[in-house]
Parts: structure tokens; C-alpha cells; sequence
């Protein structure tokens, strides 16, 4: 009996070491995610990590209009106003798959959260979103015809 005492206590403070350690993790990483530091807006990107990125977004684009075509306009009036200096809000967008894939775009697009939950907008000396869309949209077909 008590050698089974034994093990029964060894495998609580291994369970209580676990829970800590994984309550640890989980704050630091709601940490990461809530906050904007000013590492993540000062990112500097390689030529080809910027480039990886942008064909990112335009694909992300692409699967986000084929998903929600009706949402084309939009969209393309959201970007045109983030262009504009505007803030997106996508917190009133009920549809989840939307909303995850409208974030996930705009992210690869530049776009950083501002401290309110849902809203993103456009740092300084990242490039308009359009442009990009566009530019990347174009050689990309080149490359495809090539």
C-alpha cells in the first residue's frame, strides 16, 4: 500500500508540473496573439519572403472569391478603403469561414491589429493592398502562360 501511495503522489505532482506548465504556454501564447508589439509592425522581410507572402494573398484571394463570390464587391470596396487609411473591421462578417479566410488574407496583405479585436488597418510604408493584389495577380499569369 504504500508503494501505490507513493506512485499515486508521484503522479499528482507530475499532473499539477503538467497543468502549470501548460497554463503557462497557453497565457504566453493568448499574450502573443492579443498583443501588437512593435517587433511584429516593424517586421523587415526579404525580397523573397515579401514575394512568398504576396503570392499568399493573391492565392488566399483567389480561394476567398471562389468560396464567397457574392462577396466581391465588398471586398474590393474594404481593400479600396484600407488603401484609403481606414481601418477594416471584420467583427460584424457572421459568417466564421469568412471571417477566418477575410483575416488571413489581410494579414498576408500587411495588415496589423490595432487593439480592438477584429480590426485591422494598414501600417505605414507597407504597400497599398490593391497594388499588390494586382501586381502579383499579373505575373503570376505570365508565369503560367510562360
Amino acid at each position: 500500500m504504500g508503494k501505490s501511495s507513493k506512485a499515486d503522489k508521484k503522479k499528482e505532482k507530475e499532473s499539477k508540473k503538467h497543468a502549470k506548465k501548460h497554463k503557462k504556454a497557453k497565457s504566453a501564447k493568448r499574450e502573443a496573439s492579443s498583443s501588437t508589439s512593435s517587433s511584429d509592425a516593424d517586421e523587415v522581410l526579404t525580397p523573397r519572403q515579401q514575394l512568398a507572402r504576396d503570392k499568399a494573398a493573391v492565392v488566399a484571394l483567389r480561394e476567398l472569391l471562389w468560396l464567397h463570390a457574392p462577396a466581391r464587391k465588398e471586398l474590393r470596396d474594404m481593400l479600396w478603403t484600407v488603401d484609403q487609411g481606414k481601418a477594416a473591421s471584420i467583427a460584424g462578417i457572421s459568417d466564421q469561414g469568412l471571417r477566418g479566410r477575410l483575416r488571413q488574407l489581410l494579414k498576408l496583405l500587411g495588415l496589423r491589429g490595432t487593439g480592438i479585436k477584429d480590426v485591422l488597418a494598414l501600417p505605414k510604408g507597407v504597400p497599398a493592398t490593391l497594388s499588390v493584389l494586382g501586381h502579383r495577380q499579373l505575373s503570376l499569369s505570365l508565369q503560367r502562360q510562360l
